[in-house]
């Protein structure tokens, strides 16, 4: 029994992998896996042609093609990291002195829509590159190898000197403590600094198209936001199968941002995509948004429609003696967002009603 347990665990943990990182980087964290079990000498020289020499090639490319450039590594590719980062290089500009740049700074996120969540915070003049997360980790890898004061590298996270060890989780694990508060605290000086808004494409004929097409209405659609990368235990996709009907019954419209071959419209709900520049146009003429806790909220916090969002019933960090709810530590009302926002536990004997009241009231 416990091998089948075990069994189960790898690959659980395989599956995961392939979807968050796809099949590349897979594989390469299967062969450093493999390389650390070999003889000490052999493994430090795979790890070295795994990690650190491709990290190094481009490295050299970038500032062969770009030379003077300072480099931005994201590390975390959840789409609430990279907007406390993005914010966090245009914090910086704004508070150095004015001058013409030879070359523009680079900021190397994993995966178009990183990219795309980048994109409305950093300054204009970055150069946003989006990588592979199998790039994108080398890179942070051969950073640390060759010494941060060498290399004109800054790696985006909250605790860089301690991102491979877990003395980091005290801290996450205060109840005070919140996931804008942890950047806030890591990266900024002034604790009473505001983090810059997201510059948005209010596109209005772009918005009016897609309702056009969709049959929505203004003012009574409600946007499903079912996914998320970094949390886990949300509703499963019966439990917002019977979301919809619900709410279609009092007369919304509903869809479902979906995009990917892993995200499907729910059932009974319209699948759009809706990049992320223009997610305030059209969350303000939808008027409703209904979601699983995720990074898609960090980019929206602000934006005045009527929000319900849904926490697991579970601890954050998921680390030995971690006691701080989830939704203590990612909760917009507690990081002062919730004027139109109102937040739930999930659990599975909820029902889809408790969800489509609480729209209702806001």
């Amino acid at each position: 029994m416990a091998l089948l347990a075990k069994i189960r665990r790898k690959a659980a943990s395989f599956t995961t992998c392939l979807r968050s990182h796809g099949r590349l980087y897979t594989l390469y964290h299967a062969m450093e896996k493999l390389a650390m079990k070999l003889w000490m000498p052999v493994a430090i020289a795979l790890l070295f042609l795994l990690r650190i020499l491709p990290a190094y090639h481009r490295y050299a490319a970038l500032k062969k093609r770009s030379e003077g450039a300072h480099i931005y590594c994201q590390y975390f590719h959840g789409t609430g990291d990279v907007r406390y980062s993005a914010a966090y290089i245009k914090l910086l500009r704004e508070a150095e002195p004015k001058q013409d740049k030879a070359a523009k700074d680079i900021l190397l996120v994993s995966g178009k829509s990183a990219a795309g969540a980048a994109a409305l915070f950093c300054p204009e003049d970055t150069q946003i590159i989006p990588w592979r997360y199998c790039a994108t980790e080398p890179m942070v890898h051969f950073l640390r190898f060759a010494g941060q004061n060498v290399l004109d590298i800054t790696i985006l996270h909250y605790f860089d000197a301690l991102m491979y060890t877990s003395i980091c989780f005290p801290v996450m694990m205060r109840k005070n403590i919140t996931f804008e508060d942890l950047y806030t605290i890591a990266l900024l000086d002034d604790a009473k600094t505001i983090w810059p808004e997201p510059v948005w494409d209010d596109d209005a004929a772009w918005a009016e198209r897609i309702f056009r097409e969709n049959g929505f209405a203004p003012h009574k659609t409600v946007l499903l936001s079912p996914y998320a990368g970094s949390l886990a235990d949300g509703p499963n996709a019966k439990w917002w199968e019977r979301v919809v009907p619900a709410l279609k019954q009092r007369g919304f419209c509903v869809c479902t941002n979906a995009s990917g071959r892993h995200e499907k419209p729910v059932r009974g709900s319209v699948g759009v995509h809706i990049p992320y520049r223009y997610l305030n146009i059209f969350c303000q003429r939808a008027g409703y948004f209904l979601a699983f806790r995720s990074g898609l909220c960090d980019l929206i916090e602000s934006v005045p429609c009527r929000k319900v969002i849904l926490y697991p019933d579970k601890v954050w960090p998921d680390a030995p003696d971690s006691f701080v709810r989830t939704i203590d530590f990612f909760s917009l009302k507690r990081m002062g967002y919730g004027a139109d926002t109102e937040e739930f536990v999930y659990r599975p004997d909820m029902a889809p009603e408790t969800v489509v009241q609480a729209l209702l009231k806001l």
